[in-house]
């Protein structure tokens, strides 16, 4: 998937281009709501707090969709004093984020834009995220965050103390934190992300397998999956260490014999991190020069 630079780049434009006068700010949180599930995975694989890697994967996968991407702008625009507007300036930015998404070449991923009717995940495969166009992007992105940051952090947030509001998004958080509970078994039967094919160690040889920026290792020639498990390849594979997206079949239950393989550029997840951090202080600084307002009853 591309960068956040790139999202911010491109989705600050054309929403601008659609509402003249959307605020930066809210923009910058709806290019960022379908990553919220993987941020928070990320936080709790790297925190080690004993939660099973793969209902993790199948709960997020749910939470990333669309449809629960939608209710999260619900949650969100529910606080502002003007909901319905923040509501489609969010889900907007939510359903172009997930079609930028899905644009890029990401074996074993992709995005769900139908579920929870479908569990079929969704890829155009046009270009990998290495490819020049995106390195133009990314630094659109960063342009952007500057430009409309620093034009837009001054634009005034107005809140709402509405109990009414604030019970319905009671509501909607809670549907968006349980909901998933009953519907992490689609993405396991559809296999996405091979969450089925992993899982199942005794059935895995014979099995096709797709790796979607996996941690290679020369040393000894593995790759290291989500659930922190080493996996030797076999087969064509680079000579030194790497981030890998990789087909192959299983040769047994701890070996995959790799057919192709593609390397990814570093660049994502550090563009990705400066733009979050970018996003934060923008926000920060419209809380600490009090353009953050609060209007009862809105």
């Amino acid at each position: 998937m591309p960068n956040t630079l790139v999202h911010l780049g491109v989705q600050s434009v054309s929403t601008k281009a659609v509402f003249k006068d959307a605020d930066f700010k809210w923009i910058a949180i709806g290019c960022i709501i379908p990553d919220v599930p993987w941020i928070i995975q990320r936080i709790i694989l790297v925190a080690e707090i004993g939660i099973d890697p793969f209902d993790l994967r199948q709960y997020v996968t749910v939470q990333a969709s669309l449809f629960f991407c939608f209710i999260f702008c619900g949650v969100l625009a529910l606080f502002a004093a003007s909901s319905t507007k923040i509501f489609l300036l969010l889900a907007a930015n939510s359903l172009v984020h997930l079609l930028l998404d899905a644009m890029q070449i990401k074996w074993a991923n992709g995005v769900h834009f139908f579920a929870p009717f479908s569990w079929q995940l969704v890829s155009f495969d046009f270009v990998w995220p290495e490819h020049g166009i995106s390195y133009v992007f990314t630094a659109a992105g960063f342009i952007a965050l500057v430009y409309f940051g620093i034009r837009d952090w001054k634009t005034k947030v107005v809140l709402t103390v509405n109990r009414s509001k604030y019970a319905a998004a009671v509501v909607l958080l809670a549907l968006y934190c349980i909901l998933p509970f009953w519907l992490r078994f689609g993405p396991d039967q559809a296999d996405n992300h091979y969450i089925a094919t992993l899982r199942n160690v005794e059935e895995r040889p014979g099995r096709y397998l797709e790796l979607d920026r996996s941690r290679y290792r020369s040393s000894d020639n593995t790759v290291e999956i989500f659930s922190g498990e080493r996996i030797k390849i076999t087969g064509d594979h680079p000579s030194k260490d790497a981030t890998l997206s990789v087909k192959g079949y299983f040769s047994d239950n701890n070996t995959v014999n790799v057919f192709s393989f593609h390397i990814h550029s570093p660049l994502r997840d550090v563009s990705s991190k400066i733009a979050l951090v970018g996003v934060l202080l923008i926000w920060l600084m419209a809380l600490m020069k009090k353009k953050i307002t609060v209007e009862k009853n809105k």
